[in-house]
C-alpha cells in the first residue's frame, strides 16, 4: 500500500510491497520534483532561513516577512502595503515619480532652551515661543536640506540681537541684504543649504510676520 507526503502528496512506495511498481511511482515523484525545482510547480509555505535568490522574479504575495538590518532588497519590488502602523525608516529611496494620495504629513518641533540648533531632522517646521534679546540660533543643514523656522517676539520697542550661526566650512547669505528685521509677533524665516561650487551655503529668506 503506498502513502502521500505530507505537503505535495508525492507517493512513497510502500517497503516490501508495491512490487513492479517502484520505478513508476519514483520517476512520477521525479517529475513532480522537477516542476517543482524547475517553475512549473507552485512551491506552498516554503521557509528560507539562510541564502540568495538571484536573478529570479517574485511575483505575488510574501506576508510576514521582517527585514534586518543586514538584508537587502535588490531589483524592483511592485507595491508595499502594511496598516496604519507600518513603518519605513533608515532608507534612501530614489524615484522617479512619488504619488501621494493624501497628503505629507511632516512633524512640528518646538524649540524650548536658551540657545538652540535649527536642525530638520528633528522636523522641516520648528518653533519657538519667545526668545531673549541676545539669543542664538545655529543652522545646522546639509546640502539639499531645508527648514522654516517661526519664533515669537514680544517687545516691538526692543528688537532682539540675533546670532545667526552656521557650523564651519559652511556660509550664511541672506536673500535682499541682510540678516532680518524681526518685529512683534510671530515671525516666519526660510533657510534652505545649496551648494553653488565652493561648499554648502545656508540661505535664509525673511518671509515677515504672521497676522
Amino acid at each position: 500500500m503506498t502513502t502521500p507526503t505530507k505537503n505535495y502528496g508525492l507517493t512513497k512506495p510502500d517497503v516490501g510491497g508495491s512490487e513492479n511498481e517502484w520505478g513508476g511511482l519514483l520517476n512520477g515523484d521525479l517529475d513532480e520534483i522537477d516542476a517543482l525545482l524547475g517553475g512549473d510547480s507552485p512551491i506552498n509555505g516554503i521557509n528560507i532561513e539562510s541564502g540568495t535568490i538571484d536573478g529570479s522574479t517574485i511575483e505575488g504575495t510574501i506576508d510576514g516577512v521582517v527585514l534586518g538590518p543586514d538584508n537587502e532588497i535588490s531589483g524592483k519590488v511592485g507595491t508595499l502595503t502594511g496598516d496604519d502602523s507600518s513603518t519605513i525608516s533608515g532608507c534612501d529611496i530614489t524615484a522617479k515619480k512619488l504619488g501621494v494620495q493624501e497628503s505629507i504629513t511632516e512633524a512640528q518641533h518646538y524649540l524650548s532652551t536658551a540657545d538652540e540648533t535649527v536642525n530638520p531632522t528633528n522636523g522641516t517646521m520648528q518653533y519657538h515661543p519667545g526668545i531673549d534679546p541676545a539669543q542664538k540660533f545655529t543652522i545646522s543643514l546639509l546640502t539639499g536640506q531645508a527648514v522654516t523656522l517661526a519664533f515669537y517676539w514680544a517687545d516691538a520697542n526692543n528688537p532682539p540681537a540675533i546670532t545667526w550661526n552656521v557650523p564651519a566650512g559652511t556660509a550664511i547669505q541672506w536673500v535682499g541684504g541682510g540678516s532680518p528685521d524681526v518685529n512683534q509677533g510671530i515671525n516666519i524665516v526660510q533657510f534652505w543649504c545649496m551648494n553653488f561650487g565652493a561648499g554648502p551655503v545656508v540661505c535664509g529668506a525673511y518671509t515677515g510676520v504672521v497676522s
